[in-house]
Formats: structure tokens, sequence, C-alpha cells
């Protein structure tokens, strides 16, 4: 009997370790900044995901996962000032730990994030968002109707999809690779999807206009500087291959761009804008545009002479219901009573 009460207060022990241990791995914190302020990321190991919330004002949510055991002791948090938050993890390699973190921070703040390997998340309204990585991927999804970009590559060619018609690459001093320009509500109408691995190669245009969301309450400013990882600017990541290399339309693409089904034709054109550009091209202009036409009705729907319906009654075991007549049944058509013949 004790041999078996023993086991029991083993396995016991062994789950609670297990689960304290996971609930470990992960915390948040809360943090109040004043309007306009700043917060500074540094991971050097792991992913940084930031997400700007329209109903918060100065509340500051981050959450912080750990493949290993984390505290705050493995942080260096300085909140001195509400004006200032800045977070940083004190890890020397991808081995000791590597950290995640989810940010939901008010519109309209400064962000600056800065990591050795992971990806790079910046989905909302920001005044300005920097963001410095070594391989990882650096996304942004934000407005586009009010922007300034500068997209730096220190030592390799620029490799990035986006969806604006961007300024061209510059080459600098000492192999660096630059894109730089301004993108003001004016020029939205129309916008140029570019791939690329080389600054020489070929725009492709793209002849479907894109509705951008709500304006927002002022520019964004984007500064972007990378090693040698990839810059996706309002292009999904899911939709991006993994070799930035643009695959020729197949007949069954053909078929969908001439279709017009703008879910997919959209998804056809950011996976391959080159190959959708040279083909849509080649389409003739549609001639009729699809309308909407309100079909005449019967004043008098009784008019339309006797119709016949089929009904099934069943109780509340589905089992069916039989020797029912019309006095059992009501009907009504727009509103009006209709007279059950039989």
């Amino acid at each position: 009997m004790n041999r078996y009460i023993i086991k029991f207060l083993l396995s016991f022990s062994a789950l609670f370790l297990c689960v304290s241990f996971a609930q470990a791995q992960s915390f948040k914190r809360d943090f109040v900044i004043k309007t306009g302020g700043a917060v500074e990321i540094k991971n050097p190991y792991g992913r940084v995901e930031v997400v700007t919330d329209s109903e918060r004002t100065n509340e500051i949510s981050i959450e912080i996962d750990g493949s290993k055991k984390i505290s705050e002791s493995d942080l260096r948090i300085e909140n001195k000032s509400s004006d200032l938050i800045s977070i940083e993890v004190l890890t020397q390699s991808a081995k000791d730990v590597r950290v995640d973190f989810k940010v939901v921070l008010p519109e309209r703040l400064k962000i600056r994030i800065e990591t050795n390997e992971g990806a790079i998340h910046l989905i909302g309204d920001f005044a300005e968002a920097a963001a410095n990585s070594n391989t990882g991927t650096i996304y942004a999804d934000v407005s586009l109707e009010n922007l300034d970009y500068k997209f730096q590559w220190t030592a390799a060619k620029p490799r990035y999809i986006s969806d604006i018609d961007r300024e061209e690459v510059k080459e600098k001093a000492a192999g660096r690779y630059q894109i730089k320009g301004k993108l003001r509500e004016e020029k939205k109408a129309k916008r140029i999807p570019v791939v690329s691995q080389d600054p020489d190669e070929t725009d492709s245009a793209d002849l479907n206009e894109r509705a951008d969301g709500d304006k927002p309450a002022g520019p964004i400013s984007l500064d972007f500087t990378t090693v040698r990882g990839i810059v996706l600017l309002n292009v999904n990541p899911a939709e991006v291959p993994s070799n930035l290399r643009e695959r020729p339309l197949t007949e069954a693409a053909k078929s969908i761009i001439r279709s017009g089904d703008s879910i997919l034709v959209n998804a056809i054109r950011r996976s391959s804008p080159k190959f959708f550009g040279d083909y849509a091209a080649t389409l003739p202009p549609r001639n009729n545009m699809p309308v909407l036409t309100d079909a005449d009705k019967l004043k008098d729907p009784s008019s339309a002479g006797i119709k016949k319906v089929t009904v099934q009654v069943t109780d509340i075991n589905n089992r069916a219901i039989s020797d029912l007549s019309k006095s059992d049944f009501s009907l009504t058509e727009r509103g009006d009573d209709r007279e059950i013949l039989s």
C-alpha cells in the first residue's frame, strides 16, 4: 500500500514541477507611457512582434516567452520616465535562451527594435519605426498614404518584396545598398509591386488599383537596416516564396486572372508580380463593369397560380408525424396570409 502511495506522490510531484516550469517560461508586464513616447527592445535571439491598438491611450503590454526558464533577472528594464521604456535581453548566445516578444501599444508611438537572429513584425500605426537585424525578416504592415521609408542592406544585395511604387536601389560605399523615398496621398491611386534580388531587375506594373485603410493621424517613418535579411512591406510573409524567386504563371493562374476574382488575383499578383504584370498587360480592358439590378417583383404574388410545397414534420426525437391536415398549418407570403388548398 505504501509503495503505491509513494508512486502516486512522485508522479504528482513530477507533474507539478512540469506545470510550474511551463508557467515560468513566460510572463507579462504592463507599462504606462506618455503620448508620443518611445519603446526600445533589444533581443539578440528571438522574434519581436509589435501591434498597435487604437483603443489604448497610455498602456503598453509586453508578453515574453522563452525557450527555457526566464525571469526579469534575465532582462534589463529601464523605465525611469514614461517617455522611454527600454528592454534588453541579457543573453550571450542562442544556446542560452531564445526569447520571443509580443508587444501591444497605443498608436503614434516611436518603436526601435534590434535583433540578431529573429524576425521583426511591425503592424499598425506608428510615428516612427526603426528596426535593425542581421539575418531575420523585417515585416511591416502600415498605411501607405503618408509614408517615409529607408531600407538598407549592409553586406548583401537587397532582398525585398513591397506593395508600393518605390524608389530605385542605390549602391553606397562599402557595399551598402539603400532604398529611400516618400509616398504621399496623391500617389496612392496606383502602386507597383516589386520583387527583386538584383537592384538592376526590371520593375513590373500592376494594373489593379489597391485600396488602403483609414488615413493615419500623421506621417509614418520606417527606417530598416539589415545585414542580409529580407524586408517585406505590406506583403504577408506567408505569401512569400522562401527563395524570393518568381514562378511563371500556370494556365490555371491565367484563368483566375481573366476571371477577375479579386482575392485569388491579389494572391497571384503578390507571389509573382512580374509575370502577373506582363500577362495582365496583354489582356483587353473589360467592356462591361458588373452592376446590380433590381428584378421586377410581382405586385400580387397570389396571381402566380397554385404552388406546391413539400414539408416534413418531426417530433423532438426526429420521428415523422403523420395524419396532419391543412388546419394544422398556416402560411404567409411577404406578410400576407395565403390560403392552403390541401
